[in-house]
């Protein structure tokens, strides 16, 4: 009885063992890019640990930006691997998050899901980000700092603004360094909110449009109360 439970313990090990398994060295990856970047890549490395072959049957982005390539899909046991994403950052900016899926036939683990997060650098800070009257407020104007965080100049101007409720303004306090957008309602009698859109001269990653102020007439304090 002994004998029979080793045998079949032994055969559960071994099948166990007896079929394709995919193993990456890391499944998360973070990355740091210089300022001047527009694009980074990471590299996943796996093997086969299984004692039979692997196929890749393809590998899911969650999003456009980011592209993954596979220099080959079959891989015998005991063989290495790459699966290569580059990830465009076009106009995005800060901490982002993508998923990619590896797709095998590995038994088990048909799916395996990649993260890749990369922190781009931030070209600018507004301070505020919003800017706002209430309801009957009298319509001063209101100032959002533009403060450029990379050690090089960048020039900043404004993207195309409604203006029919608010008049803005763009002022330079130090060349490529600091800049102030001013806001004036033209009445706070009614609500109203306008999207600001910043541009720069900066343009490895085409940052343009990647920021935007906002400003906005809004109901009395009283009135958004619970």
């Amino acid at each position: 009885m002994r004998l029979t439970l080793f045998v079949l313990l032994a055969l559960t090990i071994w099948l166990g063992t007896a079929r394709a398994q995919l193993v990456f060295a890391h499944t998360t990856l973070e990355l740091y890019p210089a300022p001047q970047a527009d694009s980074a890549k990471a590299v996943y490395t796996f093997h086969n640990a299984g004692a039979k072959p692997v196929h890749i049957a393809m590998v899911k982005s969650s999003c456009d930006c980011t592209v993954p390539s596979l220099a080959k899909q079959d891989f015998a046991p005991g063989e290495e691997g790459e699966v290569e994403v580059i990830f465009t950052f076009h106009k995005r900016s800060g901490t982002q998050e993508k998923y990619l899926q590896v797709i095998s036939n590995a038994p088990g683990h048909p799916a395996i899901v990649l993260t890749l997060r990369v922190t781009i650098p931030m070209v600018l800070d507004l301070d505020p980000m919003f800017a706002e009257w209430r309801r009957g407020d009298p319509p001063a104007p209101h100032a959002i700092d533009v403060t450029i965080l990379l050690p090089d100049p960048v020039h900043v101007t404004l993207g195309k603004v409604d203006r029919t409720h608010f008049a803005c303004t763009l002022e330079t306090l130090v060349p490529g360094r600091h800049d102030r957008i001013t806001i004036t309602p033209a009445s706070t009698a009614v609500e109203a909110t306008v999207a600001i859109p910043v541009e720069t001269d900066y343009t490895p990653h085409a940052i343009a449009f990647a920021y935007t102020a906002h400003a906005g007439v809004l109901p009395p304090a009283s009135a958004t109360a619970p």
